[in-house]
């Protein structure tokens, strides 16, 4: 998720591509699904440390 989050631009955001050996940013941008996965990502690791607590 670390790695992930820097690799977003400079506004934060992410292409619908990504080029890992130029680290450049492909396609569509800003790319909806890109954000959507990013979101689903952190609740998948945020909601389980939730309940836990509760």
């Amino acid at each position: 998720m670390e790695r992930l989050l820097r690799i977003a631009s400079p506004l934060g955001l992410y292409a619908e591509e990504f080029d890992a050996p130029t680290g450049r940013h492909l396609g569509n941008f800003p790319q909806a699904f890109s954000h959507l996965a990013l979101i689903e990502a952190a609740a998948r690791i945020i909601l389980p440390e939730l309940a836990e607590e509760y």
